[in-house]
């Protein structure tokens, strides 16, 4: 992790943006119930699922991340994810993240928001669609992330091996 942390504070970040995917466990991938949530796997309508929240810079290089058992909302992790990652300049995402107290902390933390208004929001708050094109680098973030993690078989979502942990090499390739 020391590695990670260290290539996540060299380069500056200039456009930061959030997202989560969802990782689908084994059958038997937690044991008993009682571990599953130590294991961040829960119950959801697709079954037995992780979610993946992360924070990638503009280029789609890893920030931050956590990870949350499959059944969470968004913006319940957003927050706690974004207590330690940099947001730089301009903050990208989903209308997942449309509430106002999420909003609020990055504004504080001096990034411009560029998040879609949901739907049911009676004041909407300015929205840049030009700038908000480039948040697909997120999503080419988490292809890049199950690719690294498709020699790994069978793919068992559990946070000790979602750390990086026993191949550096993986961390620096995930930053060339």
């Amino acid at each position: 992790m020391r590695i990670f942390a260290a290539l996540v504070n060299a380069v500056p970040v200039d456009v930061a943006m959030i997202d989560s995917s969802a990782v689908k466990a084994q059958r038997a991938s937690a044991g008993r119930h009682r571990r599953a949530a130590a294991q961040a796997i829960g119950r959801s309508r697709g079954g037995r699922t992780t979610k993946i929240h992360a924070i990638c810079d503009g280029v789609g290089r890893l920030r931050a991340f956590r990870l949350s058992p499959g059944n969470i909302a968004e913006i319940t992790v957003a927050l706690a994810l974004l207590d330690i990652a940099p947001v730089g300049q301009t903050f990208l995402a989903g209308k997942g993240y449309d509430a106002t107290p999420f909003r609020n902390r990055v504004a504080d933390r001096g990034a411009r928001v560029v998040i879609p208004n949901n739907a049911t929001r009676k004041r909407p708050y300015p929205f840049d669609p030009a700038a908000y094109r480039d948040r697909n680098a997120i999503e080419r973030m988490f292809c890049r992330a199950q690719g690294l993690a498709a020699n790994r078989h069978p793919l068992r979502p559990v946070r000790h091996q979602l750390r990086f942990r026993r191949c550096p090499r993986r961390r620096v390739l995930w930053w060339v």
